[in-house]
């Protein structure tokens, strides 16, 4: 009796042990009921997983047996359509096997590296003069304020990428990857930071005109003016002037490229020195018929690669200037045809042509003086 009636004196106590807050019981509610069905569903899974891994082992299985037991002539050795064991546990499902895709592969790699010719040697000696090779991955560029000349490079080696213009200059460049004609450019001696540095060349002499024509293009002039220096003395002595030149930063470079024309053309030139934008600069210059037999010899051909603007000032030098049936005293004319009679109409020529470009001339006549319209 006293211990019931502690009880009902004291409700408040036992009603404070029984009672549970509502969020609490809430949040174990919660908790057990995630724990009982991330436990079913990761027995659910290792069954599955455990189910598919036999599965697809009996069908290896039998596929190997099938293999073994194929006739001779190859029929029935058809594979099962679902997936074995190495694609994973996927072919339980019987989903087909997609045919594997072609492997990528450097195509560089693969390809035979480039052979000479007069597109290639032309492209080459651009490559020696305006050309850029990058330190890194294979990359080329070329830079030109003609985009004509880029179009030409991008025929001559097939490209497809575009040409752009540098921001806030006149000069556009067309830049590339190769790999393969990038290691042969520098098996031939080109290389990163040539323009200081840049020595001989590995170029066969039966494309050097091309190579030459190229560097022309690159850092070359061709210039043709008239000369009135002298109008003071005689209004008739007018001349015109055609000089070809080349430019380099490099001496070596300069030096190989005249011993190898003189070798094949046997015309010596005249190397001098300057500077441009404070740097020393030097310049490989032909003048009087040398000129003429140097341009004669790079633009052997209407269909070479070469710059239009270029080209259009040597044209009128490609072909005899004039004609005479008798060579003239003192310094003979450059260009001119002597002993020279003129086809008539039938096509038949009474003497052999022969070009003075130019004509062997002894000491000459003290005092005498070029006639009009010589190159001297």
């Amino acid at each position: 009796m006293k211990l019931r009636a502690a009880r009902l004196e004291c409700p408040t106590v036992a009603s404070t042990r029984l009672a549970v807050p509502q969020p609490l019981l809430q949040h174990r509610v919660g908790c057990a009921i995630r724990s009982k069905i991330w436990t079913l569903t990761r027995d659910w899974a290792g069954s599955t997983i455990e189910h598919a891994s036999l599965l697809c082992a009996d069908r290896s299985r039998n596929a190997q047996t099938a293999l073994r037991g194929r006739p001779a002539n190859g029929e029935g050795s058809r594979a099962p359509t679902g997936l074995c064991s190495q694609h994973g546990p996927a072919g339980a499902f019987g989903i087909p096997a997609r045919p594997q895709g072609p492997r990528p592969s450097n195509s560089d790699a693969l390809s035979t590296p480039p052979t000479w010719s007069a597109e290639m040697a032309y492209v080459v000696g651009l490559m020696a003069t305006d050309g850029n090779l990058s330190r890194t991955r294979w990359g080329l560029s070329l830079a030109s304020k003609d985009t004509e000349l880029l179009e030409t490079v991008r025929r001559c080696l097939r490209l497809t990428n575009s040409i752009t213009q540098y921001t806030d200059s006149r000069c556009y460049h067309i830049q590339w990857r190769d790999r393969r004609l990038y290691t042969w450019l520098v098996a031939i001696g080109l290389a990163p930071a040539k323009s200081l540095t840049l020595g001989p060349l590995k170029i066969p002499d039966e494309y050097f005109a091309d190579f030459f024509r190229g560097c022309l293009d690159g850092d070359g002039t061709v210039l043709v003016y008239k000369d009135q220096y002298h109008v003071a003395k005689k209004e008739s002595y007018v001349y015109d002037r055609l000089y070809v030149s080349l430019y380099s930063a490099s001496l070596p470079f300069l030096n190989w490229v005249r011993a190898r024309i003189c070798t094949i053309l046997g015309v010596s030139g005249a190397i001098s020195e300057g500077r441009e934008q404070g740097r020393a600069c030097w310049r490989l210059r032909y003048a009087k018929a040398e000129s003429i037999r140097v341009l004669g010899w790079i633009y052997y051909a209407t269909d070479v690669p070469c710059l239009f603007r270029k080209r259009v000032k040597a044209e009128r030098y490609l072909s005899p200037l004039g004609h005479s049936p008798s060579r003239p005293r003192g310094r003979p004319r450059v260009g001119w045809l002597y002993n020279t009679v003129i086809a008539d109409r039938a096509g038949v020529a009474e003497l052999a042509i022969r070009v003075a470009l130019k004509t062997p001339c002894p000491q000459g006549r003290a005092g005498s003086t070029p006639a009009p319209g010589t190159i001297p």
